[in-house]
């Protein structure tokens, strides 16, 4: 007897083959909180190694302590990252922390940067062709790694269905249980604890992903609270001089500043290096007795231009009131 050949038979190895993604997708699930821990130790292992060098030093000979600070920290952590354990909120909001990680950790690591409220204002004001210099290789290659193919993967994993009582429940939860852990590790010894976070600024300043949100909360309460719609004038009255009389040839005015120069390595100031060959063979005044109103180029280029000084100069009056270059305008000047 002649045996015959059945199709649906001789498919069934490349059915199987076509539907094990779709399986493995469905079999492969998370909760929200096991998910959001699964990045947290993500971020902590990768996200930190500036964070892990300070503390390192901070904790020299007390490994426990330091064990008992880390383990706070990421308590901490995923408490807020609880929050945010909604079914339609929690991947977004993931994926958003792997990238910003990820960003602020390479250039914490390489430049040394701190990513505070300052910083966090420079780059909301700065412009791509001021900052297209800090796009390298090695940026994109530490983004593609640790931000991008991370994020992807956060996309394909499938929350665990949970039911209608346990979904909102679940973040309340979360947030409570793990912040109640969190200071409860740290009350087991407070008093190193609070010396730390007293007189060294630098571990939780370095800690990704924290520095960087708590950046940008402090920076967008202080927008918040300023009203751009009313801004006080300075200098209405300002006018040209007789030098800028009618019939005299017109006038060119170029202001180079170099906000982040160091008055220090400056030879027009006494600096060992010819650091200013050229400026030495002109008729030109070095001030040497001033002082920055920060590191920051978003603070401290207003703070030039503001009629504050620098004891008085904050960022509510400086975009609040107008400045110099406002003045030059009352008076009559064209400025570009």
């Amino acid at each position: 007897m002649q045996r015959r050949n059945n199709p649906a038979r001789a498919m069934q190895p490349f059915q199987t083959l076509l539907t094990y993604p779709v399986k493995l997708r469905d079999s492969f699930t998370l909760s929200p909180i096991a998910l959001s821990a699964w990045i947290l130790v993500f971020l902590f292992a990768t996200a930190n190694h500036t964070f892990w060098m300070i503390g390192a030093e901070v904790f020299f000979g007390h490994g426990l302590a330091f064990s008992g600070f880390v383990l706070a920290l990421f308590l901490l952590m995923l408490s807020i990252f609880s929050l945010f354990g909604f079914p339609c909120v929690l991947k977004p909001f993931l994926v958003v922390i792997v990238v910003l990680s990820a960003v602020s950790s390479y250039y914490v690591d390489t430049l040394g940067i701190v990513v505070d409220r300052d910083m966090i204002q420079n780059v909301a004001v700065t412009t791509f062709a001021e900052s297209k210099h800090l796009i390298t290789l090695g940026f994109v290659l530490h983004l593609v790694v640790f931000g991008l193919v991370p994020a992807a993967i956060i996309l394909t994993i499938r929350p665990k269905p949970q039911g209608m009582l346990r979904t909102p429940a679940t973040p309340v939860v979360g947030f409570v249980v793990g912040l109640s852990l969190a200071v409860g590790v740290l009350a087991l010894d407070m008093k190193p604890y609070a010396t730390v976070v007293r007189e060294r600024k630098d571990p939780l300043s370095s800690f990704q992903t924290g520095a960087p949100l708590v950046g940008i909360i402090r920076y967008a309460r202080k927008v918040s609270k300023v009203r751009k719609d009313v801004i006080a004038p300075i200098g209405e009255d300002a006018v040209k001089g007789s030098s800028y009389d009618a019939g005299a040839k017109p006038v060119l005015v170029v202001v180079v500043v170099g906000e982040t120069a160091w008055s220090q390595n400056f030879s027009l100031n006494g600096y060992n290096v010819k650091t200013n060959p050229r400026l030495a063979e002109l008729p030109v005044v070095s001030f040497s007795n001033v002082h920055s109103c920060s590191t920051a180029t978003a603070v401290s280029l207003p703070c030039m231009f503001s009629n504050f000084g620098r004891d008085r100069s904050t960022y509510e009056r400086g975009v609040s009131t107008e400045n110099v270059l406002d003045v030059l305008q009352h008076a009559g000047f064209h400025l570009e």
